[in-house]
């Protein structure tokens, strides 16, 4: 059985220095993913959470949303609300299932009366689809009867990790569910049988990693089997630090013409090359970014560190130095640097 898992769209969200075209962007990929997945002969487009970035998108944009979906009446759509339930929300809400919910309103939810698009809510929380069973979680994982169906799939729109405030995902490896589909992170994560897609398309600049694009392809048989497919033309985001020329160079050869980049700091040493990527308008200086004085003993250690590393692959490496380089030149107090060590070296 082979589905496709995607989560946090944010539909109506603005990107920096990409406006109102985000949307539009939006709308592409999702068109082409559901061409992929009827190409691919795939059953089900799961949806774990954000489908929409906040409860007061106008119902003309929630319905061009999905009059996509219902365009593929043969795959069948499981959407699952996010940012919270009656019980629980985040600061920002997105589109929780609250008494405003974009997914009450008449105009929208006359959708889920077709028979192939589908809403996992409190009042709903498990649907039998043919011979799959959905279970929908908002920030737990779902506790109800096991269905008879021949799998069984949650959809959990929750923080599952080893840093702080996350629940264990380990929990999530002892359920009966051949699968559990989550959303919240914009990063991609794997837990065994259990998955964040990230972002659907990536629209916030993120510190260190480059995020992309994309959904997971899952197929559930005797073996599950997740594999992460990347839109390789959508935009990217990701801030970065410039110590060296090889910074300089490492980023020329990896930027496409659609990748926007936001420096944070950067050494003297690099001060003209840095001016020059700037000529760029895809390439911005943050307003607060920082200038690392050339210090002897910094870039003795800045050595020490790049042998220490050299047996490693080339973004972990990169990794290891820029999270060191960092806490070198901020000087931080002791019990920051031991938890984020800590956290470090749990990844």
């Amino acid at each position: 059985m082979l589905l496709y898992h995607i989560a946090d769209v944010h539909i109506g969200a603005k990107a920096k220095y990409l406006g109102n075209s985000l949307y539009t962007i939006q709308k592409k990929y999702l068109k082409r993913l559901y061409e992929n997945a009827r190409l691919d002969g795939a059953r089900f487009v799961v949806i774990a959470g954000d489908l929409f970035d906040s409860n007061s998108i106008p119902s003309s944009i929630a319905g061009e949303i999905f009059e996509i979906f219902v365009e593929y009446p043969d795959i069948k759509t499981v959407v699952l609300p996010g940012g919270g339930s009656h019980y629980e929300s985040e600061v920002t809400g997105h589109d929780a299932y609250t008494e405003d919910s974009i997914y009450r309103r008449p105009d929208v939810s006359v959708y889920f009366e077709n028979d192939s698009v589908f809403l996992l809510s409190p009042e709903a929380p498990v649907l039998k689809i043919d011979d799959i069973a959905f279970y929908g979680g908002f920030f737990e994982i779902p506790a109800y009867p096991r269905e008879n169906a021949r799998y069984h799939i949650a959809v959990i729109h929750g923080a599952f990790g080893k840093g702080e405030g996350e629940k264990d995902p380990a929990v999530l490896e002892s359920t009966f569910y051949d699968y559990v589909a989550l959303g919240h992170y914009h990063a991609y994560r794997k837990f065994g049988k259990s998955a964040y897609p990230g972002a659907f398309i990536q629209f916030e600049f993120t510190r260190s990693k480059i995020l992309e694009s994309g959904y997971l392809k899952v197929n559930i048989n005797e073996k599950l089997d997740i594999e992460r497919i990347v839109f390789d033309d959508a935009p990217r985001f990701y801030r970065v630090e410039i110590l060296d020329k090889e910074d300089v160079d490492r980023l020329r050869s990896k930027m496409r013409v659609f990748d926007f980049i936001e420096i944070e700091g950067y050494s003297e040493e690099v001060k003209d090359e840095v001016r020059r990527l700037l000529e760029n308008e895809n390439i911005r200086l943050r307003d607060d970014a920082y200038i690392i004085k050339k210090d002897p003993m910094l870039y003795v250690i800045h050595n020490i560190i790049r042998e220490i590393t050299q047996d490693k692959d080339p973004e972990r490496q990169k990794e290891i130095e820029t999270f060191i380089m960092r806490f070198l030149k901020k000087k931080p107090q002791k019990p920051d640097v031991e938890a984020s060590l800590k956290r470090f070296f749990e990844l």
